[in-house]
């Protein structure tokens, strides 16, 4: 199968599940899990996990060094930089994220 029809069908498979994917468009299983498993493993290496309160989100920033970075699970990231009193909303930042991964 060429790589162009690949890279949806491990997409579809991150969300909906290897087995189903596999199934419903006749591929293998193994050569589908193989590939799934590559791409989260070059995305896990260069993600990390930061816990960050909703409050501390919704405080204005009070040092010129504040950094929010976001990761959604096909490994889009983004990062914001805040300026010194800069508030920032949540919401906004995620669904501007989760509309990138798409």
């Amino acid at each position: 199968m060429p790589e162009e029809l690949w890279t949806p069908a491990v997409q579809m498979a991150k969300r909906l599940g290897v087995w189903r994917v596999a199934r419903e468009l006749g591929l293998s299983y193994e050569s589908l899990r193989r590939r799934v498993e590559e791409k989260a493993s070059r995305t896990e290496a260069t993600m990390g996990f930061v816990e960050v309160r909703g409050a501390d989100l919704m405080a204005e920033a009070t040092s010129d060094a504040t950094v929010i970075e976001l990761f959604a699970t096909d490994g889009t990231r983004m990062v914001v930089r805040l300026g010194r009193g800069a508030m920032v909303d949540p919401i906004t930042l995620i669904a501007a994220l989760r509309q990138q991964a798409k």
